[in-house]
């Protein structure tokens, strides 16, 4: 092992207080701790990256997507008006529609399977 890239494992080992590397294998092989180490770094620079995109997109103007649910008359009269005006606001964000009755929407809000649902409940007094 090179002489920089072996500081460099010794500052890890002990930061992580533990060998991440079995010295004895040839060729070298990772410690279980050491996979573990490598695992969640590489998941740390995944989150960085994404962190990295948002921060341009936010630089950029609100973008992303949005998924909501609506019944056929709810998309035809409420949505057909709201949706421009949104659209025009928010031109980087890709918005789909799902259409449903009450149930199913609630159930697919729920789930997850859209952001929202418009659905109408009748209130109890």
């Amino acid at each position: 092992m090179q002489p920089s890239l072996s500081q460099f494992l010794v500052h890890l080992e002990t930061e992580a207080q533990t060998e991440l590397v079995d010295r004895s294998a040839k060729p070298l092989k990772l410690t279980a701790a050491g996979a573990l180490f490598l695992r969640t770094e590489k998941q740390v620079d995944l989150l960085r990256e994404t962190a990295a995109k948002q921060m341009l997109g936010i630089k950029g103007g609100v973008r992303g997507h949005v998924t909501a649910g609506a019944s056929d008359y709810r998309e035809t009269f409420c949505l057909a008006e709201v949706l421009p005006v949104f659209h025009r606001l928010y031109p980087l964000i890709e918005v789909s529609l799902t259409e449903g009755r009450t149930k199913e929407l609630e159930k697919m809000a729920l789930e997850g399977a859209v952001d929202f649902s418009l659905v109408i409940r009748s209130v109890s007094l």
